[in-house]
């Protein structure tokens, strides 16, 4: 029997394994497929955590800001009235329980008394510790515990029959670089002397 050539070379090759570049290779692309998705989503988790944070924290400066509002509109009522022996509706600016508001140390408002407090020693907001049995209410309570936020509500005369009014609300966001704030602004006009010319 004569073989050609072509029939004497082929022979089995044996089986061959993966190359160690080959594992490598597949090994890379395996950790990019599973790290990727992970890396997604823990950014969002801390994205949701930080989105709430400032939520909060826009919700507890416009709090403050509705409180002082309040104070202005029930004594134009009141004069409106006839009532409190006021007769401008501008005398809510001279009002004993917010004086502190006109420094630069500021004050805040304290919802569970309805009253403003002096912040020279810092305003940081307590929370209620009875969180499973209510819902997380804000204020200045003994025996509540320290929150995350501060807040300090300041007044500046603006204009002829203004004032501007800032709430200032910061807190500590540890996952995003460290003190973070937010400020909300209006300005207040006594609208009786304004449109009475």
């Amino acid at each position: 029997m004569f073989f050609t050539t072509s029939q004497q070379h082929q022979t089995e090759q044996p089986a061959r394994g993966f190359t160690l570049v080959e594992s490598l290779i597949a090994i890379t692309i395996l950790l990019i497929v599973i790290i990727s998705p992970m890396t997604i989503a823990a950014r969002g988790l801390q994205s949701s955590f930080f989105a709430n944070d400032q939520i909060t924290a826009v919700y507890l400066a416009q709090e403050s800001i509705e409180a002082v509002q309040k104070l202005r509109d029930e004594n134009i009522i009141d004069v409106a009235n006839g009532g409190g022996g006021e007769t401008s509706t501008w005398a809510w600016v001279d009002d004993p329980t917010i004086d502190s508001c006109w420094n630069i140390t500021g004050c805040d408002f304290n919802p569970e008394t309805d009253d403003f407090e002096d912040c020279a020693g810092g305003c940081v907001l307590q929370i209620n510790p009875d969180a499973d049995t209510e819902e997380h209410r804000y204020g200045y309570e003994i025996g509540w515990d320290n929150s995350q936020y501060s807040r300090v509500v300041t007044m500046v005369d603006y204009e002829e029959d203004g004032v501007q009014l800032t709430a200032t609300v910061s807190w500590n966001a540890t996952l995003f670089g460290g003190e973070r704030e937010v400020v909300l602004q209006t300005w207040l006009y006594d609208h009786d002397n304004r449109f009475e010319n």
